[in-house]
C-alpha cells in the first residue's frame, strides 16, 4: 500500500536535493508493483545512533560537531516552512567524509509560522507540547536537538523510563541529570533547550536560532568551516567495506516511531 507518508517524504527529498549539505536528498525515484524505492546518496558511516552505540558516549567535542551541522540544517529547514518533526540520532546519517544528512522526511511538515497538532515522533526525543495536545510548532525540533545534544555527550537519552508515560512525565516535568561532567555551558545550554515553556526555549525566542548559535558553548565552531566542510570530522568512516548493517541503518529508520492519523 502506497503509504501518505512516503508521498511526503518523495517530494520533501526530490525538492532538497542539492540544495543544502547536510540534508539528505533523492536522486532517483524506482517503483515495481509492490514497492517504491528512494535512491538517496551513499552515506557509508550509518548513523549517529550506531556511533553512539559503540562509543558509549562521544564527548563534547564531538557532540558539538555534529550539533552544529544539525542546528544549521533545521535553520533551513524552517526557513523553508518545515518542521520535522522526528528529529533523532538514528535518522542521522554519516557520509564519506565524516559529514552529516538529515535524513527520515516521512513525519515532515509544512507549517510556516504555524502550528499543527498531529500526534507524531519517537518519544524519548518528543517536546511536551507535541504529547499534551496543546498544539506545536518548529520549536519542537529544537527540544528534541536538545535530547540529542544530552545523547552524544552521554550515551543516553536524558528522560529514559521503563516506559513511554515515564518518559513523558519525566520530560513534563525536566527530570533528568545534568550532573553527568557537562561543562557549565552546555548545562546552561540544555537548560534552556529542554525547556518546556515556550517563552523561554531557546529558539523559539524573539531571536530565534541566534539565541543557540551565539551561547558560549558553540563559540568555538567556525560556521563557515562547518557548512563549507572544510573542518577536520573527528570521525570518518572506513571505506574498505559496507557492512549489511548500513543498509539495515535505512530499512530500520521507519520503526519504533507514533503516528496518530
Amino acid at each position: 500500500m502506497y503509504h501518505q507518508y512516503v508521498e511526503t517524504e518523495k517530494r520533501v527529498m526530490a525538492a532538497l536535493d542539492g540544495i543544502f549539505p547536510f540534508i539528505v536528498g533523492m536522486h532517483l525515484l524506482a517503483t515495481d508493483p509492490d514497492n517504491t524505492y528512494l535512491i538517496m546518496p551513499l552515506t557509508p558511516g550509518g548513523n549517529l545512533f550506531d556511533l553512539v552505540y559503540e562509543r558509549g558516549s562521544l564527548g563534547e567535542y564531538m557532540a558539538r560537531f555534529y550539533s552544529a551541522q544539525i542546528l544549521l540544517a533545521l535553520e533551513f529547514l524552517h526557513a523553508t516552512g518545515f518542521v520535522h518533526r522526528d528529529l533523532k540520532p538514528e535518522n542521522v546519517l554519516i557520509d564519506a567524509n565524516g559529514y552529516l544528512r538529515l535524513a527520515d522526511f516521512s513525519m515532515i511538515k509544512s507549517i510556516g509560522r504555524g502550528r499543527t497538532y498531529t500526534f507524531c515522533g519517537t518519544p524519548d526525543y518528543m517536546a511536551p507540547e507535541i504529547f499534551t495536545y496543546k498544539g506545536y510548532s518548529q520549536a519542537v525540533d529544537f527540544w528534541s536537538l536538545g535530547a540529542m545534544m544530552y545523547e552524544l555527550t552521554t550515551g543516553r537519552t536524558p528522560f529514559e523510563g521503563p516506559d513511554v508515560g515515564t518518559i513523558f512525565q519525566n520530560a513534563l516535568n525536566t527530570n533528568y541529570n545534568l550532573d553527568v561532567g557537562f561543562s557549565p555551558s552546555l548545562q546552561s545550554l540544555l537548560r534552556n533547550m529542554l525547556q518546556p515553556d515556550l517563552s523561554k526555549r531557546y529558539g523559539n525566542l524573539k531571536n530565534g536560532v541566534i539565541d543557540i548559535k551565539k551561547h558560549p558553548w558553540f563559540r568555538p565552531v567556525n560556521w563557515l568551516q562547518i557548512i563549507n566542510q572544510k573542518m577536520e570530522a573527528p570521525f570518518k568512516p572506513d571505506l574498505e567495506w559496507i557492512s549489511k548493517k548500513e543498509i539495515r541503518n535505512i530499512l530500520d529508520s521507519y520503526e519504533n516511531e507514533y503516528v496518530d492519523f
